[in-house]
C-alpha cells in the first residue's frame, strides 16, 4: 500500500515528492554525506595522482624504448663522418665560389678581346677598337678574379687534405664508437628493465585503486549509515506528509495538503475497510452467526406457541358463548305454545 500511496501521489505531482523526499532525507544527514563526500574526493584523487603516475612511468619507459631501438637500427654517425661531411659542405661552398668566377673571368676575357677589335660582346663594351681604358679595367677585373679562383682552389685543396687526414684514423673511431654504443645500450636496456618494474607497479596500484574504489566507498557508506544518528531514506505516511508540507509551504496552498492527506488517510484505511466489508466469511463468524439465528429462532417458536395459545382460548371462549346462547334459544322454543291453542282451551 505505501507503494501505491506514491504512485498515486507521483502521479499527481510527478516527481516533486520523490525529490523533496530525498532532499530533506540528504539535509537530516549532511554531515554524513560530507565524509562520504570527503572521501570519496579522496579516493578519487589518490586514483588521479596513480594515474598520473602511470602515464609518467609509461612516457619513461617508451622514450628509453624508443632510443634504444633507434640504437639498434641506426647507430649514431662516427665523428670523422660528421667532420666529413662538414668538409664536404665547405668544399662545395668553395666549388660554387669558383664556377661563379670562373664565369665572371671568362666574360672579362670576352670583354677584353672585343675591346681589342672594336666589337660590343657584353653590355657595357666601349665598341672602340684599342686597348682603351675600358681594356684595363677588364684586365684588372680578371685579375682579381684569377687571384680568387686560385685562394678557392687552395682552399678546397687544404680541406681535401683534412678529410683524408680524418678518414685515416676511421678504423680505430668506429671500434672506439661500437663499444660507447655497445656501454650506451647496455646502459639503457638496464635502465628499461628498472622502468618496466616501476611502470608495472604504477599500473598495478591503480588498478588495485580502480577496482576497490567502489567497494571502499560501499563499506565506508554502510558503516556510517549504521551510525545511531543516521536517518534512513523512507517514503513512507510520514515522510510524504513532511515532504508535501515543505512541497505546499513553497507552492501549494493548505486546502490542497488537507486534501491530499485525507487521501492518504482513505488508502491506507482500504486494508482495513476491505478487511471489515469484503473479506470472506470465517467459520468462527458462521458459528456465530449460527447461534444468534439459533436464539432468535426460539424466540419465535415461543411467541408462536403462545399466539396459537391465545388464539385458542379465543376460540374456546367464542365457541362456549355461541353454544351457550343456541342453548337458551332452544329453551325458548320448547315453552312456546301456539296462540289458538291457548284460546281454546279458555
Amino acid at each position: 500500500m505505501p507503494n501505491d500511496i506514491l504512485a498515486l501521489v507521483s502521479l499527481i505531482y510527478k516527481h516533486e515528492i520523490k525529490a523533496v523526499v530525498e532532499r530533506l532525507h540528504f539535509e537530516d544527514n549532511r554531515s554524513i554525506y560530507d565524509e562520504i563526500g570527503v572521501r570519496t574526493l579522496r579516493l578519487d584523487n589518490e586514483i588521479r595522482a596513480a594515474r598520473t603516475e602511470r602515464d609518467r612511468q609509461q612516457s619513461a619507459r617508451n622514450e628509453i624504448e624508443s632510443e634504444l631501438n633507434k640504437l639498434e637500427l641506426t647507430p649514431p654517425p662516427l665523428p670523422s663522418d660528421r667532420a666529413a661531411a662538414e668538409i664536404d659542405a665547405q668544399i662545395a661552398t668553395f666549388r660554387a665560389a669558383i664556377a661563379a668566377e670562373e664565369a665572371k673571368a671568362r666574360q672579362y676575357s670576352e670583354s677584353m678581346v672585343g675591346e681589342l677589335r672594336g666589337t660590343v660582346v657584353h653590355p657595357g663594351d666601349s665598341g672602340v677598337v684599342g686597348a682603351g681604358p675600358r681594356y684595363a679595367t677588364l684586365q684588372g677585373l680578371k685579375a682579381l678574379s684569377d687571384e680568387s679562383l686560385s685562394r678557392n682552389r687552395n682552399k678546397i685543396a687544404d680541406l681535401e687534405a683534412e678529410r683524408t687526414r680524418i678518414l685515416a684514423n676511421r678504423a680505430q673511431e668506429h671500434e672506439a664508437a661500437r663499444k660507447q654504443l655497445d656501454d650506451r645500450k647496455a646502459a639503457l636496456r638496464v635502465h628499461l628493465h628498472a622502468a618496466e618494474n616501476a611502470f608495472a607497479t604504477a599500473q598495478a596500484r591503480l588498478t588495485s585503486l580502480e577496482d576497490g574504489r567502489d567497494a571502499a566507498i560501499a563499506e565506508f557508506t554502510g558503516t556510517l549509515k549504521h551510525r545511531p544518528d543516521f536517518v534512513p531514506l523512507s517514503f513512507g505516511v510520514a515522510s510524504q506528509f513532511r515532504a508535501l508540507r515543505a512541497l505546499y509551504s513553497q507552492y501549494g496552498s493548505r486546502f490542497e495538503m488537507i486534501m491530499i492527506k485525507l487521501l492518504i488517510m482513505l488508502l491506507e484505511m482500504t486494508p482495513v475497510l476491505q478487511e471489515v466489508f469484503l473479506s470472506p466469511t470465517t467459520l468462527y463468524a458462521v458459528k456465530l452467526d449460527a447461534a444468534r439465528r439459533s436464539a432468535a429462532y426460539l424466540h419465535f417458536d415461543e411467541e408462536v406457541t403462545l399466539r396459537q395459545q391465545h388464539l385458542r382460548r379465543k376460540w374456546e371462549a367464542d365457541y362456549d358463548e355461541v353454544a351457550e346462547s343456541q342453548g337458551i334459544a332452544l329453551a325458548r322454543q320448547r315453552n312456546m305454545r301456539p296462540l289458538v291453542e291457548g284460546t281454546g282451551a279458555g
